[in-house]
């Protein structure tokens, strides 16, 4: 996985959540109070609304010589 799509990911991780526990709020509304899930609502959409994007396009070509490159530093231990 290249770098930049692994932190992308990371970034996003608290977005994913945020979705889950909206839901889950939303399911038990009815016996809370409700000054205090307006509030934590309030927080939750708004970090559901948080996008990480990466500006540009990256497109990454294989390396044709990977294999011999990896057998080189493994020692030959190649098995691909």
């Amino acid at each position: 996985m290249p770098i930049r799509i692994f932190w992308l990911m990371e970034k996003n991780l608290n977005r994913v959540r945020a979705e889950a526990e909206l839901r889950d709020l939303n399911v038990s509304f009815a016996g809370n109070n409700y000054d205090a899930i307006k509030e934590v609502r309030s927080k939750l959409t708004d970090e559901l609304g948080t996008v990480v994007k990466i500006k540009g396009q990256y497109i990454v070509k294989s390396d044709p010589d990977a294999k011999t490159k990896f057998a080189a530093i493994t020692g030959g231990t190649n098995r691909g």
